[in-house]
């Protein structure tokens, strides 16, 4: 026998019968998570908020839970650039702080919320001091080349060429050689994104990303 199920964080119990002091062994209560929390699983995608506990033999309830709803984080270009009230869990406010030039024409508002969907009230955009272009590197190891068909201004996005062939390089885990991978295995390719430096806004090609 079980007394009445206990309250849980961001839930509300949805089964009336469950709001009695007694419960046999085996019986079910159901509870509905709360805008913005989801049932903890292994896929973001398909988020559950509703789940059941069930009386055990000991007389206690099996644990049940909800967790905050998380976004996906912004664009690696503006890494290190905000700050967040709650890191990327529902209702965390991300902030880039421009500034006075950017206040004085009105463009501000650079304020983004993680919205109980999973998804940003907003985006980014740049600030009137980050803007620019930066010099390709003059140097690449192993005679890598650097296309950026998209220019060299600040996020952009460049692919690193190997010499021959054209063909992209890959990143090996560890204690892993070419011999080892099979064309089934996709390995991730090398990125590189032109960035802005944090604190002093230098530009710089240097970031290596996974796709």
């Amino acid at each position: 026998m079980c007394k009445a199920p206990p309250l849980i964080h961001n839930a509300d119990l949805q089964t009336g019968r469950c709001r009695l002091q007694k419960h046999k062994v085996g019986s079910f209560c159901k509870y509905k998570c709360r805008p913005g929390y989801h049932v903890p699983g292994p896929s973001q995608k398909t988020r559950k908020r509703t789940f059941k506990i069930q009386c055990a033999q000991d007389g206690t309830w099996l644990q049940g839970a909800c967790i905050p709803v998380t976004c996906d984080p912004p664009p690696s270009m503006f890494h290190g650039l905000y700050h967040c009230t709650n890191g990327f869990q529902f209702d965390s406010v991300c902030q880039i702080k421009c500034k006075e030039e950017d206040l004085q024409s009105g463009d501000e508002n650079n304020v983004i919320r993680c919205r109980k969907d999973g998804n940003w009230s907003g985006s980014f955009h740049l600030c009137s001091e980050m803007q620019g272009h930066c010099f390709p590197p003059t140097q690449l190891s192993g005679g890598l080349k650097l296309q950026c068909p998209e220019g060299s201004g600040i996020g952009a996005e460049c692919t690193i060429l190997c010499p021959e062939h054209h063909t992209e390089p890959i990143l090996l885990p560890a204690n892993e050689t070419l011999q080892d991978i099979q064309h089934w295995m996709k390995p991730p390719r090398v990125k590189v994104r032109v960035y802005i430096f944090k604190k002093r806004y230098k530009h710089r090609l240097a970031k290596i990303e996974k796709k």
